[in-house]
């Protein structure tokens, strides 16, 4: 910071108005810039790029020229068509072939570059970076000899940077002018590199991928208003049904998550000895899973909640009609608000954040009881992020002679995305969203009912007992993993792209 304010002695601040000079040089931003993006920083998708904050530290870590080349090959650095590049993930031949000047990595960055496929690293390859990469290249090349002797660690660089001469010409022995030993060549060159940032650990700045704004650029709700009015309507006779019923007396409780029925029964006979008879951890343990609650506490959460049902839906019910009559919801900040808020709160310029916290409104919809109010998952548990597959057995048809008999179950698996194209203000918006799956099957022979959990584990991957329907399919998951399931409905057949 002295050196760039020219102060190299005691003999450049002669008086307070030296002081007050290196003063305005710092509030101008002309110290401490910093060139290496070395901490998390939110960045908005568009166009325009964070500048980072100005650092001042006593022995901080110093600029590295391979920290900087990651750095502009990652979110938020590159721009391509206007918009931010969202990669996330640099790689070691990034540096090699930018700072180490190493031609041979081209190849395996082209290939990198142009791979779509679903088994691509989906965070490095696919993405347009090669004109950051250029560039980066660029800067180094022009570097003079005198900037990689400049200290220990540039000549280090400067020194891996000969291996990339290519031992092309005819002087050289045949075995040397092969891409394998090219490739040994730039292998080294990392491996070195390696060693480099591992003996600089504390003293390299570490670059950092760029955070992006996760916000909703634009918002649809099914332009159903008749359907979230009477929605709202029965959620509030809900409401006020059960807060009409007298809720008297108080109750006992295990909290959750379920203990298996021996260890609670292990730990009631604790509850019936006198208090002074146990030890401290005998104490912490009836703290720590039983409870007891007034019923009426429990009447005031569920009036709650239902309260809160009420508020979401009738803002749902707004929105339907603010874009049933072709308006803005740009013109109610409420609501919009509300939209971004669907799985966790949005806040301006940062968005919700890296870490799901599911605190937005959605999330609310599904009743806390008192049970889970010790649990770390509830959500994922009980909440929005349970796998929520179920089923029922709604007919039964008896066997009779020529009719090996069924039994006709309806059921729910996993949620599935929908796409739609909308016209909005003449342009096509793309709008994506969950919608609901369903199965109708039967269960061939004497009466089988299937429970939730046996239907799920089907979805999973378990076979269900035989026999079943012929069209039952098996059909591979994300993950690759087989699984049998009824074919969905030929009415979704307009709309849903089939399993492969």
């Amino acid at each position: 910071m002295l050196r760039a304010a020219k102060i190299t002695s005691l003999a450049d601040l002669p008086d307070m108005a030296a002081l007050l000079r290196l003063q305005d040089q710092i509030a101008q931003g002309q110290i401490g810039v910093q060139n290496i993006r070395s901490d998390y920083f939110v960045s908005p998708l568009g166009r325009e790029q964070i500048s980072l904050p100005q650092s001042f530290t006593v022995f901080g870590q110093k600029f590295v020229p391979d920290s900087w080349a990651l750095a502009q090959c990652v979110f938020d650095s590159i721009i391509w068509d206007e918009q931010k590049v969202s990669r996330r993930v640099p790689s070691a031949l990034d540096v090699a072939f930018s700072t180490l000047g190493n031609n041979q990595t081209v190849p395996e960055l082209l290939a990198r570059l142009r791979d779509r496929s679903p088994a691509r690293h989906p965070f490095r390859d696919g993405f347009n970076y090669q004109h950051n990469l250029a560039a980066v290249r660029g800067v180094m090349d022009a570097q003079g000899a005198n900037a990689w002797t400049r200290n220990l660690y540039m000549d280090w660089l400067g020194t891996l940077r000969e291996l990339s001469q290519p031992l092309t010409d005819t002087k050289f022995p045949q075995a040397l002018r092969t891409k394998a030993w090219a490739m040994k060549s730039l292998n080294t060159q990392l491996a070195s590199w390696s060693q480099l940032r591992h003996d600089t650990i504390l003293y390299a700045k570490q670059s950092y991928t760029g955070g992006g704004n996760c916000e909703f650029p634009a918002f649809l709700v099914e332009p159903h208003p008749a359907f979230w009015t009477r929605m709202r309507e029965m959620v509030k006779r809900t409401r006020d049904a059960i807060g009409g019923l007298s809720y008297e007396g108080r109750t006992r409780f295990a909290y959750r998550p379920i203990w298996s029925s021996e260890t609670l029964a292990e730990w009631e006979t604790l509850t019936t000895q006198d208090p002074a008879t146990l030890d401290e951890e005998q104490r912490n343990i009836l703290a720590r899973i039983f409870g007891s609650v007034e019923l009426g506490v429990v009447k005031a959460r569920q009036v709650e909640h239902l309260d809160t049902f009420v508020e979401s839906i009738a803002n749902l019910e707004a929105i339907a009609r603010i874009q049933e009559q072709g308006g803005d919801l740009a013109h109610s900040p409420t609501l919009e608000k509300f939209a971004c808020d669907l799985i966790e709160q949005s806040w301006t310029p940062d968005g919700s954040g890296s870490l799901r916290k599911y605190d937005g409104w959605y999330p609310r919809l599904f009743y806390r009881s008192i049970l889970n109010d010790k649990s770390n998952s509830f959500h994922e548990d009980t909440g929005v992020g349970k796998f929520d597959a179920i089923v029922a057995d709604v007919h039964t048809d008896v066997t009779a002679p020529g009719d090996p008999g069924s039994v006709l179950h309806e059921g729910i698996g996993a949620v599935n995305m929908a796409f739609i194209v909308v016209e909005r203000s003449g342009k096509p918006v793309m709008f994506a969203g969950p919608v609901l799956s369903h199965f109708e099957f039967e269960l061939i022979g004497p009466p089988r009912r299937l429970s939730d959990s046996q239907w799920q584990d089907a979805l999973w991957g378990q076979p269900l007992e035989k026999p079943l329907r012929p069209e039952w399919r098996t059909v591979k998951d994300e993950f690759g993993n087989t699984r049998q399931v009824p074919p969905p409905p030929p009415w979704t057949r307009d709309y849903l792209v089939p399993a492969p």
